[in-house]
C-alpha cells in the first residue's frame, strides 16, 4: 500500500510538473500572439482581419479541448491587463505590394477598337424641273395660214392622241370667221400665233401698214383667247429691219421646213423633217393642206419614237431658260 502510496504521489507530481509547463506554454505563446499583431499592424493592418486584444488573441490560439488551460492563462492574461492598458492602434487599409511574379508581367495595354467612319455617299441634288427640261431633247412644231373649217380640228385630235401641242400662225381675217376654232386650239392647250391679216409680204409694206396688220391680228386673237400672242411669224419669212423695228414682240422663224406646200411626196416631207431633227429646233408645217394631216399622222408619233417631245414654240424657250427680247428673230432655241 506504500509503495502504491508513493506511486500516487509521484504521479501526481508528474501531473503538476506537466500541468504548469503547460502553463508556462501558453503564456509565452500568448505573450507572442500579442506582439506579432502590434508588430504587423505597425506596418499595415488587413482590414479583412479585425484587431484583438490579447483575450481574444489566446481564445483563438487555444484548443477547445484544453479549457483548463485556457482558464488559466486568462486569469493571467487578466491581472496584466489591469496593470497596464494597451496602445490603440489605428487601422490602416494595408498597401498590397506586388510581387516579384507581377512586376515582371508586361502590361498589357488594351486600347478601343478604332471605329472606321463610313463616309456616306453624297446625296444626289434633286434636279428642279427647269434642269430636267433642259436636258430633255425637245422640237417645237408650229402650223402656218389657218385655221381651216375642218382640218384644224383633225389636227388637234392627232396633237391630243399623241399627247403634244403646237403653235398655230393665224391670219386675222381667218381668226374672226373661224372664232370657234381659234377657240378649240387654244383651249386644248395649243399656242395661238401672229401670222399678220392677210398674209401679205411685209417686205412691200410701210412701218405704218405692218403695225396694222400686226395690231389688228392681235386684238381679233385677244377678242377669242382673252390673251395676245407672244410671236409673231412675218409671211414668207421677211424679216428686214423695217419688220424687226416695228415688231413690238419676238420673230419666230423656223429651222426645219417641211416643205408639205410643195409637190413633193409625203415620203420627201417626213424626211425633211426626220433628217434635220436636233434638239431646239423649230418645225414649220401648214394646217391648210389635207396631205398636212395625213402627213402628221406618220411624222408625229416617229418624232417621239426617236426620244423627242413636241411642245409649242413658247413652252420650248420657257423650258430651255431663254429670255425674249421683241424685235429679236428666232428659229431655234438652244442656249449658249
Amino acid at each position: 500500500m506504500k509503495l502504491k502510496r508513493k506511486e500516487s504521489l509521484k504521479y501526481k507530481k508528474a501531473i503538476k510538473v506537466k500541468f504548469i509547463r503547460k502553463i508556462i506554454k501558453n503564456i509565452a505563446i500568448g505573450t507572442i500572439a500579442i506582439s506579432i499583431p502590434i508588430l504587423i499592424n505597425s506596418c499595415y493592418i488587413n482590414e479583412s482581419k479585425p484587431v484583438l486584444t490579447p483575450h481574444e488573441e489566446v481564445a483563438v490560439v487555444s484548443n477547445d479541448n484544453e479549457n483548463k488551460e485556457i482558464v488559466a492563462v486568462e486569469i493571467v492574461l487578466n491581472d496584466v491587463e489591469k496593470k497596464e492598458d494597451l496602445p490603440v492602434v489605428e487601422i490602416v487599409p494595408p498597401i498590397k505590394e506586388p510581387t516579384r511574379e507581377e512586376d515582371e508581367l508586361p502590361i498589357e495595354v488594351i486600347n478601343p477598337p478604332i471605329k472606321e467612319e463610313t463616309i456616306p455617299n453624297p446625296t444626289p441634288v434633286e434636279e428642279t424641273n427647269e434642269v430636267k427640261q433642259q436636258e430633255k431633247k425637245m422640237v417645237a412644231l408650229s402650223y402656218d395660214d389657218g385655221p381651216s373649217k375642218t382640218l384644224t380640228p383633225e389636227l388637234l385630235e392627232i396633237l391630243k392622241d399623241n399627247d403634244c401641242t403646237a403653235t398655230f400662225f393665224v391670219l386675222g381675217n381667218r381668226v374672226k370667221q373661224y372664232s370657234d376654232i381659234i377657240y378649240e386650239v387654244y383651249s386644248a392647250g395649243n399656242e395661238i400665233g401672229n401670222h399678220s391679216f392677210d398674209h401679205s409680204n411685209f417686205a412691200n409694206l410701210s412701218e405704218s401698214e405692218i403695225k396694222e396688220q400686226l395690231n389688228s391680228t392681235n386684238e381679233a386673237i385677244y377678242e377669242v383667247t382673252n390673251e395676245y400672242p407672244t410671236f409673231f411669224r412675218p409671211p414668207y419669212g421677211s424679216t428686214t429691219e423695217k419688220v424687226k423695228e416695228a415688231a413690238d414682240c419676238p420673230i419666230a422663224l423656223w429651222s426645219i421646213d417641211s416643205n408639205d406646200w410643195r409637190k413633193i411626196s409625203d415620203e420627201d416631207v417626213i424626211n425633211n423633217v426626220i433628217l434635220s431633227l436636233e434638239d431646239g429646233k423649230i418645225i414649220l408645217m401648214h394646217d391648210i393642206h389635207e396631205r398636212t394631216i395625213e402627213v402628221s399622222k406618220i411624222l408625229i408619233p416617229k418624232i417621239k419614237e426617236l426620244g423627242y417631245d413636241i411642245v409649242s414654240i413658247k413652252e420650248l424657250y420657257e423650258a430651255k431658260g431663254i429670255e425674249l427680247e421683241d424685235g429679236s428673230v428666232y428659229s431655234k432655241a438652244k442656249k449658249n
